[in-house]
């Protein structure tokens, strides 16, 4: 494991794999086959590892990703002739009968949540004291309403995270420089994630298929100059509080920022604004049917994704702006979901000729 880690594991795996394959390894690997020479290590010996884990009521995901982990160590020992063959080349995974369906805002709903966006939400403040700065004398305030607005960046920020199907940490690493606004298109070259060992740093992709350049609709473009003047002006009026670029270094500020100071958005900012936008709509709605599910930030990739497989745009378009490596990797993710579409749209068919008939 230690060449392993030091000749492969660290060049091609991010900080987070990293530390996800060295401890699955500890936990699953070392004591099933770690005192065995390497090879020794037979597909019995790692069917073993899954019978355990199963046994144990792990999740599929849960097992294929430590079996992933394991055969990482035994595929790089036989690329490096260690040993004549990979025995995890012969062992059986258990299947997922249990496909989850993707969460996702349909259409209308994905309307529903940027109208969510434009809203003002009443907010009722109760009777309470409150202290003069000036003098610290208290003085009683009477209960009252106020209308909320969302604030302007995060209805940038969702806007491409629906339009562009950008993950969390590519938006939160988003710069200005990255932005052509005469083509309409955004470069993505960087993401920031999540450690355990090292917190939040920031990562660059390790392969070309990694960096990609979207084109965004030109909608997305007029919010993001609007909110690209706002952030100039909220600058200057911060004076030395800014802790940002200024002057002609200003484009290499990112895009969506601590108000307080200019500095980059904390990774777990969206997440937590992103629930909290949904819990105030559902207040605000009369009706339950007028409700948006609450689905996951992640869920807005899905989102887009499915919209544009429903409209008809091939797969491998689709891949590209999900910044996958490989179609084959969109497939496994909405494979299942093109199968259900394809046979409502079966069942659609059949419905209409039926009424022909008639």
């Amino acid at each position: 494991i230690p060449i392993w880690r030091e000749q492969w594991a660290i060049d091609n795996l991010t900080q987070r794999g990293l530390e996800d394959y060295e401890r699955l390894l500890k936990k699953r690997g070392l004591p099933a086959i770690g005192r065995l020479p390497i090879g020794s290590i037979r597909p019995t010996h790692l069917q073993g590892i899954i019978t355990d884990m199963k046994r144990e009521g792990k999740a599929v995901k849960t097992i294929k990703y430590a079996m992933t982990a394991i055969n990482s160590v035994l595929r790089y020992a036989y690329d490096m002739e260690v040993i004549e063959d990979n025995p995890f080349n012969r062992v059986r995974l258990p299947k997922d009968d249990t496909k989850e369906g993707l969460h996702y805002f349909t259409a209308e709903q994905t309307q529903l949540f940027f109208e969510a966006l434009r809203k003002e939400y009443p907010c009722n403040v109760g009777r309470h004291n409150s202290k003069c700065p000036k003098s610290g004398e208290e003085h009683p305030v009477e209960k009252y309403t106020y209308n909320r607005t969302i604030p302007f960046q995060w209805r940038c920020y969702f806007d491409l995270a629906i339009t562009g199907a950008f993950r969390r940490g590519e938006l939160v690493a988003l710069r200005w420089s990255d932005i052509n606004w005469e083509e309409r298109t955004i470069s993505i070259r960087r993401a920031f994630s999540k450690t355990r060992e090292k917190g939040q740093i920031l990562k660059y992709p390790k392969t070309e298929s990694g960096i990609r350049v979207l084109t965004i609709p030109a909608s997305s473009i007029k919010l993001l100059k609007e909110w690209y003047n706002m952030e100039k002006e909220h600058s200057l009026k911060l004076g030395s509080l800014w802790k940002g670029y200024r002057g002609k270094q200003f484009n290499e500020n990112y895009v969506f920022i601590q108000l307080q100071n200019g500095l980059r958005m904390d990774l777990d900012s969206p997440t937590q604004r992103f629930r909290s936008i949904l819990l105030m709509y559902n207040e605000s709605c009369e009706r339950e049917e007028d409700k948006l599910p609450l689905i996951r930030l992640h869920d807005l990739r899905h989102t887009s994704a499915t919209i544009l497989l429903s409209e008809g745009v091939d797969i491998e378009t689709v891949s590209h702006r999900l910044g996958h490596k490989k179609c084959s990797v969109t497939l496994d993710v909405y494979g299942h979901w093109m199968e259900d579409n394809d046979r409502k749209a079966s069942d659609k068919l059949e419905e209409v000729f039926q009424k022909r008939k008639a």
